[in-house]
């Protein structure tokens, strides 16, 4: 992820992350994230990472089911899975391109 966002701190010191970057990372709320001052920089990292992309994918298809308006089971039996196949698919990050690069990290 190469783009930039600037960032607002509050009075208490909280920030918000960028939905762009919580999207990408598929960060979710009551996720640990560890911050690290290195040569005059914040950097931010998973403290526990995911089991697996399988759970992770899971996960982002859940939420984007949820913004699409279908919240609960019940209110996604009547879709068509081609449907959301098409839907979810046009908004999904570049998977593979994370998979190889956390692959290369090793």
């Amino acid at each position: 992820m190469e783009s930039k966002w600037d960032i607002k701190v509050t009075s208490k010191g909280q920030i918000t992350l960028p939905k762009q970057v919580r999207d990408a990372l598929m960060i979710r709320e009551g996720d640990y994230l560890q911050a690290a001052v290195e040569e005059n920089k914040i950097v931010l990292t998973m403290k526990k990472p995911e089991a697996n992309y399988g759970e992770r994918m899971k996960i982002w298809a859940d939420r984007a089911l949820m913004d699409m308006g279908y919240p609960t089971e019940e209110s996604r039996s009547t879709l068509d899975p081609r449907v959301v196949r098409d839907k979810i698919s046009a908004a999904l990050p570049d998977l593979t391109k994370m998979v190889r690069e956390e692959r290369e990290k090793r």
